[in-house]
This record gives C-alpha cells, sequence and structure tokens, in this order.
C-alpha cells in the first residue's frame, strides 16, 4: 500500500493484506461521510462510517481518509485513502489480526462484536447475534463487557484474545487488536 488507494461505491479493492468496500456516502451537517466495510469479515452492513482526515489501520499499515466526493449525475461515490508515514510512534496492528475500530463493529461466528467506547487500557463493548438489527434487540438480548489487554470473547467456533487497546491519538481512530485463541 505505496500508494494512494482510491475506492468507488460499489467495487471491491483488494491487495494482498486487505480487502476493502466502500459501502455508502452521505453528507451529514455539510460534511461528507463514507462507510467503509472490511470484506474480509463480511456483513451486509458497513463496518465503520469515517470523515475525512481519519486514521485508520488497514492491511498492516495506517491510511488516512482523504477526499470523501458523494455520488452525483450517475456517478458512483468515492473515497481516497492516503498512506500515513509516522503515526507519532503508534505501530500498526498485525495484518493477520481481527481489528475492531472506534465506533465500528465487527462480524464473527458468534455475532456481532461492538465498541462502545476505547479508552486507555480499557474497551467497553456490545454483542449480539447475528441477522438482528442491533437497534430492534431488547436490552436483555445485548451483552455490555468490559475489556482489558488479556480477556477473552467467545465467538461461536473460536475465542479472540484481547492483544492491545488503542485509544484515539489525534485523528487516529482507536482500536482494539485481537487474536484468535
Amino acid at each position: 500500500m505505496s500508494d494512494a488507494i482510491e475506492l468507488t461505491q460499489g467495487i471491491p479493492w483488494r491487495n494482498g493484506e486487505a480487502a476493502l468496500g466502500l459501502s455508502n456516502v452521505f453528507v451529514d451537517g455539510g460534511a461528507p461521510r463514507a462507510q467503509l466495510s472490511f470484506i474480509d469479515a463480511p456483513s451486509g452492513d458497513p463496518d465503520v462510517t469515517l470523515a475525512s482526515g481519519a486514521v485508520l489501520p488497514v492491511g498492516g499499515r495506517f491510511v488516512q481518509v482523504g477526499a470523501i466526493v458523494p455520488a452525483t449525475g450517475g456517478t458512483r461515490a468515492t473515497m481516497q485513502l492516503q498512506p500515513v508515514a509516522d503515526a507519532g510512534g503508534i505501530a500498526p496492528p498485525d495484518p493477520g489480526h481481527p481489528v475492531l475500530l472506534q465506533q465500528g463493529r465487527l462480524r464473527t461466528d458468534g455475532g456481532w462484536i461492538a465498541t462502545l467506547d476505547i479508552a486507555p487500557d480499557v474497551a467497553t463493548v456490545e454483542r449480539w447475534p447475528l441477522g438482528q438489527a442491533r437497534s430492534r434487540l431488547s436490552s436483555d438480548a445485548v451483552e455490555t463487557r468490559t475489556l482489558r489487554v488479556g480477556d477473552k470473547l467467545d465467538t461461536g467456533d473460536a475465542q479472540l484474545r484481547v492483544l492491545r487497546i488503542q485509544p484515539a491519538a489525534g485523528a487516529l481512530l482507536g482500536f482494539v487488536e485481537l487474536v484468535a485463541d
């Protein structure tokens, strides 16, 4: 990922370390926002909503969201991602590890895991069953957990262990790096 990436809505982008899809672009408060899906963790819904300037891990590196252009008059929406040379000494997650982004979610065999908050040394997440919209579930059907490094999440057929909790730092979105146990 040494060059900029341009994503076009509805056309997956792949390299050897990552697969991304631009699901939707919309305008919120006058600023365009992009809904990005990580295709290696497929879902029917976007995994994270991003604004221009946000920095996130992709394929073992950090990238920054550049221009977000909504669809107009028969053209598809687009979004640019620029490589980030220096993330203030913060190392990117291993490209083979699942990553749960700040205000994002991750699909597992056992259901959805979504972040509510990421702070130093602790992350608060929700879990709920696949095939159900979070907004339609009662609070009894949603599990809220506080995670620390070393904690494990049951994902159906396997477990994910929390390897690192990285709170937001400037434009860098906070994230939880997980590893299969």
